[in-house]
């Protein structure tokens, strides 16, 4: 059983633990069944969990990032690492889970160097491509922040609806109100959107604060006028360029403001006020409405991360999760529950590509160089010292592999790929356990697969009903509960410590009552080779809640087993 690859920050995240038990569960009841079974995982280095927790670590010693360097970083970074497989360790053992740490943390670094093999090939294909796009970047952690490392939310606020005078020449022959949700962002403002037909086409608008004169663009998926800042917004990116526009930055990946004009140098919400300021002393505002403003914060730091635009790497996840998807269809890959294999088969190929150059410090380091002459690229696992075109220096790019991708890689990596093993030939008899809010991360392991090594590297993919949730103190939980209601509570929807302690209390003292037990193991044994450990959990519960005979009660025990750990 696989459960899961683990992240270095998350050792004991809600759904890591779910995960872990629910691997365990199935790994016990398949050797009960006569079948060799046991746990693995990996532990992944890099990401903003892990960058964030080394510096954490610094924090409390009064140090930061850059006062201790780029080699004690990285070496802070190792310890985070591997107190995380400490940390593991500890729940794994807690929670009665036959565990190889070693062998997590080995598979993490070994994954890391697969990862770079995985990168290139891609590269080859055509699938990673170098491109200029609008990403979220966290200003605290100086990085991107995308996938799971983004988190949605919501702030209330206001937005000012502005009456900008269109221009032909210098004559104002009409009006045009624009909404403007974020003011610090108008010297980024290269066009007003209008749909297609709208009069006020083809002219020119004055805009405040910045000082410019913008062109009017009729374009074909506006459907009210729209301020286009194309640097801070991928929409509006894709809009300026069907017109020809340049986008202009106008906050930079710290949050501050980088324009020529009044708003120099302030932070954004410094800059977001004083901007709100000039543009009502200028006469501008039409009206002003309350606005609730979707933004994105940081999964490590909670701050809320910057739109801009920037050059990364990219991965077109979409187009390989149509090919998973076909092999779910076609029964060589197997997703349990039945809930899950359609919502899975709904976001095939939904996905946004996948940045894979992050900025954090910790991690593998990306297999790309530059000429520092003709600025040419070099993308190789072993790179060459000079250019192939014109002899020059090559310098590694700065940044690291997003965690999140080389987490992909691991049950391929643990499939055999690419030094040797069974590539091409059949999935292995094993099951990937991912929490649910992870699963179209499950889906994709499995396109890295197909793509990279011919086959699915895993027969079934399964998700725990665990939603989301901050970390959770295993060991903690164990001495308060017991190992058996803390694995019961990890496998029900939201870690329900009630239902775990009824659960255990049940079992240390079986009620009489009339549960038909022998239809009690057929259903769970169904929902077991189902991949359904939390159903078939279910099913148990609501026998023990009804009562069993006592002649059946060592065979109810025996079945409890793989559930509390016994």
């Amino acid at each position: 059983m696989l459960a899961g690859p683990v992240s270095v920050a998350s050792a004991t995240g809600r759904g890591d633990a779910a995960a872990l038990v629910a691997a365990d569960v199935l790994a016990r009841a398949a050797r009960a069944a006569g079948q060799a079974s046991a746990v693995a995982t990996a532990i992944v280095a890099g990401g903003l969990g892990h960058q964030f927790a080394t510096e954490e670590d610094l924090r409390r010693e009064g140090l930061d990032r850059a006062a201790v360097g780029a080699g004690d970083f990285a070496a802070r970074a190792a310890l985070v690492h591997d107190e995380a497989g400490r940390r593991l360790g500890a729940a794994a053992c807690a929670l009665g889970v036959d565990l190889d740490v070693a062998a997590a943390a080995r598979a993490g670094e070994q994954t890391a160097v697969a990862a770079c093999v995985a990168f290139v090939r891609l590269f080859e294909a055509g699938l990673v491509v170098e491109a200029e796009r609008v990403v979220e970047v966290c200003p605290r952690c100086a990085t991107v922040a995308a996938g799971p490392d983004a988190v949605p939310g919501v702030v209330e606020g206001e937005a000012l609806v502005l009456r900008l005078a269109v221009l032909d020449g210098h004559d104002a022959v009409g009006w045009l109100d624009v909404r403007c949700p974020a003011p610090e962002l108008v010297p980024g403002i290269v066009a007003v959107a209008v749909p297609e037909g709208h009069p006020a086409a083809g002219h020119a608008v004055a805009v405040p604060v910045a000082a410019t004169v913008v062109p009017v663009v009729a374009d074909p998926t506006a459907v009210q006028p729209l301020l286009l800042v194309p640097a801070h917004d991928a929409s509006d990116l894709e809009r300026a360029r069907r017109s020809g526009l340049a986008p202009v930055v106008a906050v930079d990946a710290t949050g501050t403001v980088r324009a020529p004009g009044p708003l120099d140098g302030l932070a954004r919400h410094a800059a977001r006020a004083a901007a709100a300021r000039l543009i009502a002393a200028e006469g501008v505002v039409a009206a002003v409405e309350p606005a609730s403003e979707p933004v994105a914060r940081c999964a490590a730091c909670r701050t809320v991360l910057v739109a801009v635009l920037g050059r990364h790497w990219f991965l077109a996840v979409a187009d390989l999760e149509t090919a998973a998807a076909d092999a779910v269809r076609e029964g060589a890959l197997v997703v349990s529950p039945p809930a899950a294999r359609d919502e899975l088969l709904a976001l095939a190929g939904t996905s946004d590509d996948w940045c894979l150059s992050s900025r954090a410090s910790p991690g593998q380091a990306l297999p790309v160089a530059r000429c520092a002459d003709c600025g040419s690229v070099d993308v190789a696992v072993d790179l060459a010292s000079s250019c192939r075109r014109c002899m020059g220096d090559l310098v590694r790019e700065d940044g690291v592999l997003d965690a999140r991708f080389v987490a992909g890689v691991w049950p391929l990596w643990a499939s055999g790929w690419p030094d040797g093993g069974r590539r091409g030939g059949e999935p292995a008899t094993t099951a990937l356990v991912v929490p649910g809010e992870r699963l179209v991360d499950g889906l994709a392991m499995a396109a890295l697969g197909l793509r990279l090594g011919g086959t699915v590297p895993f027969a079934e993919l399964v998700t725990t009903p665990v939603a989301g949730g901050g970390p959770v103190e295993v060991v903690a939980l164990v001495e308060a509960e017991g190992s058996a209601a803390a694995r019961v509570a990890l496998l029900s929807d939201g870690v329900d410590v009630g239902f775990g302690r009824d659960v255990a209390a049940r079992l240390d003292a079986l009620a009489a009552g009339g549960a038909d037990v022998r239809r009690l193991e057929a259903a769970c044994a169904a929902a077991l080779d189902a991949g359904a450990p939390a159903a078939a959990l279910g099913l148990l519960a609501a026998a023990l809640a009804e009562g069993v005979p006592p002649e059946e009660a060592p065979r109810v025990r025996a079945l409890a087993a793989p559930f509390v750990g016994a």
